[in-house]
């Protein structure tokens, strides 16, 4: 563009995003004079720096009325130029108004976010935004995601994406909700050929359909809707958007500048500002582009946060001769006999050729690019044009995940798993390696070895995904070549960042954020490589053993800085060894050397004439039964079709594998048994009788339940319908119903209720089933985990939004409560439908029986096979809950495939358990029935040689987070701990009874399943008989965790009691402890470094409190003068559905990985028990406690209701401390309720003493959700005081209230239960509390703020309309309940904070989803937290608060003020 002499005043918006800068330049009549669209490539500064410097040479002359910019990384550039920063929601608001003030919907999709907004009317001069939604960090990707697919299939992304997406007629389903997940269903498709065309058509098909049902759920869509982003411009996406939505012509609107929205935005709202008169918003100094502050900061960056060690050079010690590890031979006059190994992975192709002495005499390593065949074909062209005739190929194997095709294709003598095939090659390289670090373009693989044998293994699983690719794809993004300046740079680093390592998309968004503060390059590239290291060893590693002879494979093992940081975290020699990059082929090739020379047959090998070979490939559904499978056929020249991706054998080229002996099918054994118990010996549905019709969903506990619930309902005269067993049409609509985070299960569960739906069903029967039923010598408690229990609420809001009849039939059921408490919770359904109690109890006990003869059924057969198992082969059970083992579909016929393998699989419940249970406190503290009954298993299937276990579960299964790891402890015979407590050591357990884990959902597929179980199998073979099990370890020395009287008083030498700081009512606690003679201590609020020291010792699926307390613990451990035998933890428990009451045992464990098990964890109970156990402490602690507690509860509250408006920085925060110190030592003395009182007035006094400026009215804020997260700042990011920041008042449900919901519980159970006294002993317990907590609050009666706790059933009334009130798991039922009362008591918004996968909060967000019309136009957030920094949550905050700001406003609000 020329010089411009423009002379009247300009305008100017810039707008800077993770992935480019955009810029324009107006008149005053907002027409478009200028605009600049530049990627920055991990540099936003030097960009910036640039294009500014460029756009004032351009316009030498112009008077800028307005510099305005936006965009997550904006700050920065705005500080420098001086220039107000608009937030980039509200800017793309009042762009769309501006550019099309037609449209009521704007849709965003940028380089690293995406946005669904719902736009005011535009006679609304006052708001501009209605709602709004951003895409979470697990849903990130989107624009830059699409860009880094396209790369990684060779498709530029500006030229051939959109044309060839355009071309495909049936896009496959991929996953547009996470982008590990959609890069994981990419490579399920090109294994089996799919057409690149249809890949592309498919990723902008997923992206829509997320946009709808991730981002859309719950709001109403109005149109038309305006597209913008940068994403706008691909015409394949535009097409998908109007096919996800269903748009008619001209409903979505791509505005001409839609590119450049948010930077036209921050023009119109910063006039909008100026025009309200905000000075921050005034015309820059003297008209003036002052680009020097920019300079400045270029030359002076932002000093950098604590980070990781430099990397120094890796060292690499040479390896002993072999012949894997020398070079090829000299070519003589004779071919030579040669075996090929080719290894077909997600990124790379590469073959290896050897000799029959296994030296190398060929290889290539080429990318795929998202087409297998063609690869094959060229990487078979490379090897023949270095080998020529050179070589006569005796055999040819395939590895990889894409081994199967490519193995059809080039007739392989052998199919290998790439476990085997990567541990081959180590062995033959070195044969004393005992430890292989595998890292691919995809997937990770770590592997034990014993004498060369594979004793054990992991694969990474989907959310830990990303290794190489994620640096080749980041490299790209800060734009330095992978192959040459990435290591180099992260060498010379001296600043390492930080990033996250749970998984790639969270490490990307800290990139992200890391670059909009100015970060060098070389710093994030180090931090990059420790977070790929950290990743690994954390989420893939784990606490198995790491030997002392480590090879590092893979082709990112070519990256010497991934090397150095691995030898730094590990303080191992890890060893990269020649070749590193084709190990997995020339593994391949030395198992085909072996196989063709003992067998001496001819090879299969088609020859090299492959690399031309010829063929077509097309997809279709195959239309024989509900599953509709997309099957890709690949047709070659001369030879039959092959086909893929079908789930039956109706489309194999070959007869299916036998074994040498019949196996039974005793999964389809044990699903005829629950049918024929529950009369439905006619599946897959059955529907009798002249009454109503019921469905019954076959999904989650009804896989076990269905003989009581369909003989229950056939009694009292229904037409019962069971819908059939799951299909893939079946998971497809669960998975795009599902409305918030949950698992697997749940989502089929909703797919199963649709299908009733849609099949007549008038009415749905979905019981909370809280609990199952108990054994004789089971634990008390005998739950299901919250999900299932609270399936009915989550579904109703999930078919509500999908627009179905939502006729649920939903009694909360505790079936170990036995039948007569069954009949009791059925009343409300006897009275619905005007059954006598003597009909009902009849259906009862005919449904109670039918129930126990399916078990008996299952246990007889059990028993039966058990006596016939032959003793020399080895069989596996199942170990999982019955919707996960026993739905073949769901779990991709699991059962069939150990069959097909010649192992015999074993359902859980063909499993007779020990003869009594286990005895440990671990096992007593386990109250999820599920996990009773897997560490049942476990001691069986340990102690018999002819069993072995794989453990089936979900991804993000909360109880599985911790049963995991149980059960594996629990199936070793002898284990040995590490002494050392660095932050890098790690647990060296032994298990000499391997068990296989699966975490599987709707983005699995058979390649990584396959090789999981081939390896396990081979794992088997090199086994040792287990040994006897070791004594059960109690968690205390008394052998348990919860203080008795005997103890407290006299247990050893005295301990210091470490108290978890969640929020200041710790010290009044810790307090209370100290004034009764015990030494108590609160631990220091964690930080960043609790996060990771927790992380690393466990598996990181644990929710967030539990791994940050578990830190905290650790780093207490470590500190100078921490005397083992002389402390103590304290860490209360519960009784579950929730994890709570796991984390003390976990705790435990963690202190014997340390070496510490001599360290006891306290655990006082929060459910039934807790006045008995915490009575149980010296003393009147319980009571002094609780004055401790409330009262430092009320000074807190004080503090949020002024600290807002005080005129003084500071002055509340300092008035709160001072008098929390005061309570601290007052509260140690034993002060009587007077004594507290009168401290509590005089602090009244000192806070009624702060200036306050209220002229200008605050939205008031209130938020709630899961209690540790809440009220912990450093787990909610300073929620509190980031509102504050934003002109907001927060107001804290508080920990009292929670306490008083637990006291409710406790009486309600005792009046359920027939227990007076319990009942008595609460019920006079709260009225205690409640008395004195108002007597600490009425000195601060004069201040504004409420201080005093509503009554607990206030809450749970209006609740009871969305959730049952005794549905336990948390703080489910109350959320909901504060909810509805922040709306009535006129409060502006309600933000509900959870930890990322909690499941009570999960069903606490799908509700509140259903709820959002009932509190309209009152805005509502969920925010997820897990540890890691989201560089979105200030734009999410403060777009809320602004949707806060004008309901306060409204008059809707206005009439409810008190």
């Amino acid at each position: 563009m020329p010089v411009s002499t423009h002379p009247t005043p300009l305008r100017l918006g810039f707008d800077i995003g993770s992935v480019a800068l955009k810029l324009v330049v107006t008149d005053v009549r907002m027409h478009v004079l200028d605009r600049v669209y530049r990627r920055t490539h991990g540099s936003p500064l030097t960009t910036a720096w640039e294009v500014f410097r460029e756009v004032a040479a351009r316009w030498p002359q112009a008077s800028w009325e307005v510099i305005a910019g936006s965009g997550s990384a904006a700050v920065v550039v705005c500080e420098s130029l001086a220039a107000p920063q608009l937030n980039e929601v509200l800017a793309q608001a009042a762009a769309i108004r501006h550019l099309c003030p037609q449209a009521r919907t704007l849709i965003e999709i940028g380089g690293q976010d995406s946005k669904i907004l719902t736009l005011a009317d535009p006679g609304d001069e006052g708001r501009l935004l209605v709602d709004f939604a951003m895409n979470s960090q697990c849903a990130a990707g989107t624009g830059s995601f699409l860009d880094q697919q396209a790369a990684r299939l060779g498709i530029r992304i500006e030229e051939e994406f959109a044309r060839l997406a355009l071309q495909s007629a049936t896009p496959p389903s991929i996953a547009g909700r996470c982008s590990v997940f959609a890069k994981s269903d990419m490579i399920h498709l090109q294994q089996r050929a799919t057409p690149v065309a249809d890949i592309l058509a498919g990723l902008c098909l997923g992206l829509a359909r997320n946009l709808r049902s991730n981002l859309a759920q719950g709001r109403a869509v109005l149109r038309p809707i305006a597209f913008c982003g940068g994403v706008a411009s691909n015409a394949g996406v535009v097409r998908a958007l109007e096919q996800a939505f269903e748009l008619a012509p001209g409903e979505l609107i791509v505005p001409a500048e839609h590119a450049y929205s948010g930077a036209l935005g921050a023009i119109l709202l910063a006039l909008q500002e100026r025009l309200r008169g905000d000075q921050g918003y005034a015309r820059p100094a003297q008209g003036r582009l002052a680009i020097e502050g920019l300079a400045e900061r270029l030359d002076h960056p932002a000093s950098r946060s604590a980070g990781w060690a430099p990397l120094r050079p890796p060292g690499n010690e040479q390896l002993p001769a072999t012949p894997a590890s020398q070079p090829s031979p000299p070519a003589d006059q004779q071919p030579l006999d040669a075996y090929l190994g080719l290894d077909v992975g997600s990124i790379s192709t590469k073959i290896a050729v050897i000799d029959d002495q296994q030296r190398l005499l060929a290889k290539v390593y080429l990318m795929t690019a998202g087409r297998p065949l063609d690869a094959v074909r060229d990487a078979l062209r490379s090897i023949h044009q270095q080998l020529g005739d050179r070589v006569r190929i005796r055999g040819a194997a395939t590895t990889g995940s894409g081994r199967y095709l490519t193995g059809d294709f080039i007739g392989a003598d052998l199919v290998v798993n790439e476990i085997t095939a990567q541990a081959t090659a180590a062995t033959a390289i070195d044969p004393q390696v005992d430890t292989i670090f595998e890292i691919g373009g995809q997937d990770s693989k770590y592997v034990s070895l014993d004498q060369g044998t594979v004793v054990d293994f992991e694969m990474n699983h989907a959310c830990a995904a990303g290794t190489g690719s994620f640096l080749e794809e980041q490299a790209e993004r800060l734009g330095v070549p992978i192959d040459r300046q990435f290591a180099d740079l992260a060498l010379q680093s001296r600043h390492p960042l930080r990033l996250g390592d749970r998984c790639t998309v969270f490490m990307e968004s800290d990139l992200v954020s890391f670059q909009q503060q100015g970060a060098a390059r070389e710093d994030l590239i180090a931090g990059l490589c420790y977070s790929i290291v950290h990743n690994y060893l954390n989420r893939v590693v784990g606490h198995r053993r790491v030997g002392r002879r480590i090879f590092f494979q893979g082709g990112t093992a070519s990256n010497q800085a991934v090397l150095a940081a691995f030898q730094q975290v590990t303080g191992c020699e890890v060893r990269v060894p020649p070749h590193h990059e084709v190990t997995g082929a020339i593994g391949a090739a030395i198992l085909v050397q072996r196989q063709q020379t003992a067998a001496a047959i001819p090879s299969r090998f088609g020859g090299f004439a492959l690399a031309d070979a010829e063929y077509q490939t097309r997809r279709f559904a195959c239309q024989a039964c509900d599953n509709a499978c997309e099957v890709s056929e690949v047709r070659l020249a001369g030879r039959d079709p092959l086909y893929y991706g079908a789930r039956c054998d109706r489309w194999e080229r070959h007869a299916p594998a036998t074994v040498p002996t019949p196996i039974p099918d005793l999964f389809a054994q044990r699903n005829a048994m629950l049918l024929h118990h529950a009369g439905l010996d006619q599946p897959p549905a059955h529907a009798s009788g002249d009454g109503p019709c019921i469905g019954i969903p076959r999904a989650l506990a009804n896989h076990e339940l269905l003989p009581l619930w369909a003989t229950l309902l056939r009694c009292l005269g229904f037409r019962v319908l069971v819908s059939p067993a799951t299909s893939r049409a079946v998971i497809r609509a669960g998975v795009g119903a599902s409305i918030a985070h949950s698992c697997f299960p749940v989502k089929i569960a909703y797919g199963h209720a649709l299908w009733l739906i849609e099949h007549g069903a008038q009415w749905l029967w979905t019981p909370g089933v809280a609990s199952l039923g108990r054994e004789s010598d089971d634990p008390v408690e005998n739950q299901c985990c919250p999900y299932v229990a609270g399936l009915p609420y989550a579904l109703k809001a999930a078919l509500e939004q999908a627009g179905q009849d939502t006729r649920l039939l939903a009694p909360l059921v505790r079936l170990h409560e036995g039948p007569a408490a069954l009949l009791v919770s059925l009343d409300d359904f006897a009275r619905q439908f005007g059954f006598s109690r003597r009909q009902m109890a009849q259906a009862v006990d005919q449904a109670w029986r039918a129930q126990g003869e399916f078990a008996d059924a299952c246990r007889q057969r059990g028993q039966q096979l058990m006596r016939q198992l032959p003793p020399a082969r080895r069989h596996v059970v199942l170990v999982g809950r019955s919707y996960s083992a026993c739905d073949p579909e769901a779990y991709l016929h699991l059962a069939d495939k150990l069959r097909g393998l010649g192992v015999l699989p074993i359902p859980l419940d063909f499993l007779d358990p020990p003869a009594s249970a286990p005895d440990d406190d671990l096992f007593q503290r386990m109250y999820w029935k599920n996990g009773q009954r897997f560490l049942r298993a476990a001691e069986r299937i340990r102690d018999d040689p002819r069993l072995h276990a794989i453990y089936l579960s979900s991804f993000s299964c909360g109880p599985d987070s911790f049963i995991i790891d149980y059960f594996r402890r629990r199936m070793r015979s002898r284990e040995t701990t590490s002494a050392a407590r660095e932050p890098t050591a790690r647990p060296a357990a032994r298990a000499d009874k391997p068990a296989l884990v699966l975490e599987i959902d709707e983005h699995s597929a058979d390649a990584g399943l396959m090789t999981r179980l081939e390896a396990f199998l081979e794992s088997l073979m090199a086994a040792a008989p287990p040994a006897a099990p070791p004594p059960a370890l109690p968690l205390l020395p008394d052998g348990r965790s919860s203080p008795d009287k005997s103890k407290a008083k006299s247990n050893g030498p005295p301990r210091t009691l470490y108290v978890p700081w969640m929020s200041d009512i710790a010290y009044g606690l810790a307090a209370a402890f100290r004034a009764y003679g015990q030494d108590a201590q609160v631990i220091p609020p964690g930080d960043g470094e609790s996060v990771a020291a927790g992380r690393r010792w466990t598996s990181g699926k644990e929710c967030l409190p539990c791994i940050i307390t578990a830190g905290d613990m650790i780093r207490t451990t470590q500190r100078p003068g921490f005397d083992p035998r002389h402390s103590a933890f304290l860490m209360p428990s519960g009784s579950g559905p929730c994890r709570f009451g796991q984390y003390h045992c976990l705790h435990q464990l963690i202190l014997e990985d340390l070496g510490l098990p001599e360290v006891p964890v306290i655990a006082p109970a929060h459910d039934k028990r807790l006045y008995e156990d915490w009575e149980a402490f010296p003393g009147r602690v319980v009571s002094m406690a609780w004055n401790g507690l409330a009262s430092f509860d009320v000074l807190a509250k004080v503090r949020l209701a002024i600290r807002p408006y005080e005129c003084a920085a500071g002055t509340t925060d300092r008035v709160y401390h001072k008098w929390c110190r005061g309570l601290r030592r007052l509260i140690a003395l034993r002060p009587s309720q007077r004594q507290i009182v009168a401290v509590m007035a005089r602090a009244a006094r000192d806070f009624a003493a702060i200036a306050v400026d209220r002229s200008r009215p605050r939205p008031r804020i209130a938020v709630l959700g899961e209690i540790y997260v809440r009220h912990h700042s450093l787990a909610n990011q300073h929620l509190l005081r980031h509102l504050e920041r934003l002109g907001a008042e927060a107001q804290l449900a508080s920990y009292p209230e929670w306490h008083y919901y637990t006291n409710w519980v406790r009486m309600n159970d005792a009046r359920r239960t027939g227990r007076l006294k319990d009942w008595w002993t609460s019920y006079f317990k709260d009225r205690i509390q409640r008395r004195r907590h108002a007597s600490f609050a009425a000195p601060f009666q004069a201040l504004p703020g409420p201080l005093e706790e509503p009554s607990t059933e206030s809450l749970l009334q209006p609740a009871a309309a969305y959730i049952h009130p005794e549905l336990k798991g948390g703080d489910a039922v109350l959320s909901i309940g504060k909810t509805l009362e922040a709306f009535h008591a006129g409060q502006h918004g309600v933000i509900n904070v959870l930890p990322f996968s909690c499941m009570p909060s999960s069903i606490v967000e799908a509700v509140m989803k259903r709820m959002a019309t009932a509190v309209a136009p009152m805005p509502l957030l969920s925010i997820s937290y897990d540890g890691n920094h989201d560089p979105a949550l200030h734009t999410r905050l403060e777009a809320f608060v602004y949707q806060a700001r004008a309901y306060q406003t409204s008059a809707s609000v206005v009439s409810r003020r008190p």
